[in-house]
Parts: C-alpha cells; structure tokens; sequence
C-alpha cells in the first residue's frame, strides 16, 4: 500500500484536463473523443485511472457541449471512480482551477486528457513519489541535440541538455499547494501546473516516465497512438 505521510487514508483525486478544442487537429470534433482503434480516445486515459491502485477519484474537466457525449463513455466502459464531469473554462488553467474545485481528495493528480497511453503503473510511481515529496511529475530526459536559432533559422549556438527533461502529466501535488499556487496566478499563460508551482518557489520532484506517454497534438499523433496502444511501439 501507498505510504501517506501522517495519514494513510488521504485520498487522491485524478483531474482530467479534457477541455481542448482541438485547433491543430484541423478537425470538429474534440481530439478526446477521435476513435483510435475502435475506442474514443479518452476512455484509455480514463482506464487507466480507473485502475490505478492508488486513485480514489476521478474528476472530467470538459467542453460544455461534451458533457453528455463523456457522461456516455464513462457509463460505456464501467468508469465507477469518476464523481464530476464538469465545465472547462476559457484557458487550460481556468479548465484546471474548475476541477480541482471538485477534488475531494487531499493529493491531486493533473493528467491531461489527450495522453491516452499513460499506464496506471505510471500514475502510481508519481502519486507515490508525490505523496513523499508533496510535488511531483513525470519527464523524460531528452536525448536529442538541442540549437538556439534565431529569427532568420540560422543556428546561434548548441544548447546543453545536460539537465534538460521534457515534462508529461500526470502531475501530483498535495491540493493545498496547487491551490495556493493558483490563488496567486498572474496570468493564463502557464503551460503546465509545475510552472505555477515553481512561481510560488515550491520544489518539484521528477519521475522518470516513458516515453510512450505522447500527447496527441497532431493527426500523426494518432497513428502513433495507435502503434503503442497496439503494442508495436
């Protein structure tokens, strides 16, 4: 079992970021509910939640008009720890701030909906490490060589990678934290929720994650997907 500091029976809530409206798919419908081999996109995020030893809850963040189209999936595929499906806001922080308004839990994890092949032994490494540490997200060392380039595409020098991590979600914090954090938001230009963390000066930890753990962003996301989700990737 999990080694809660002080309390081993905090709960954790998994918020979903699933509010996007897909620009860069070039496409109508939401990217969550995209079908990849034969399965809306979302239910393998959802899944894995589902099965995660260590989630107690989960909380859907969605576009207004999905509210139904989600409650349907969730009913489909035998979801039994989502208790909200609520309504995203204007930006991902505002779709986040609502979620978390629901979280009953006192660890939260922030996963974004759209990378559908997270593995619930994935989720439980960072809870685990979150609830040691009271931050943590999943990364991946990047292994490719990095130029700064300027405005004409010319490189200008070669970065050190050295400690350079790309980071994933989930992203798990003691609630308190990441509400803190947000309380004091300047602006909705925060990328991911570590970022609003790193503002306050909190310290958060990194997990080594997978790098099958994409996002899909892109159309050739979803053939990537696919191959993982396939296993033959």
């Amino acid at each position: 079992m999990i080694n809660f500091p002080k309390d081993k029976n905090k709960k954790v809530s998994a918020v979903i970021a699933a509010a996007g409206n897909s620009i860069r798919m070039n496409g109508t419908k939401s990217k969550q509910f995209i079908e990849i081999n034969g399965r809306p996109a979302i239910a393998y995020t959802l899944e894995a939640f589902e099965k995660s030893r260590y989630t107690d809850e989960i909380i859907i963040v969605t576009r207004e008009n999905d509210i139904l189209f989600m409650s349907d999936i969730v009913k489909s595929f035998g979801i039994s720890k989502v208790t909200d499906i609520v309504t995203g806001g204007n930006s991902r922080t505002e779709s986040v701030k609502n979620g978390l308004m629901h979280a009953k839990g006192e660890i939260v994890a922030i996963h974004d909906g759209a990378r559908i092949c997270i593995t619930p032994e994935l989720i439980d490494k960072v809870i685990k490490t979150a609830s040691e540490t009271k931050a943590a997200a999943l990364g991946c060392r990047l292994t490719d060589t990095l130029k700064l380039v300027d405005e004409n595409n010319t490189i200008k020098k070669t970065i050190d990678r050295t400690n350079i991590w790309q980071i994933q979600t989930p992203q798990v914090f003691y609630k308190e934290l990441i509400l803190k954090a947000y309380e004091q938001i300047n602006n909705d230009e925060a990328t991911d929720d570590c970022m609003l963390l790193e503002n306050i000066g909190v310290k958060i930890t990194v997990v080594e994650g997978n790098r099958r753990n994409i996002k899909i962003t892109v159309k050739d996301d979803i053939n990537i997907a696919k191959a993982i989700l396939e296993g033959e990737y």
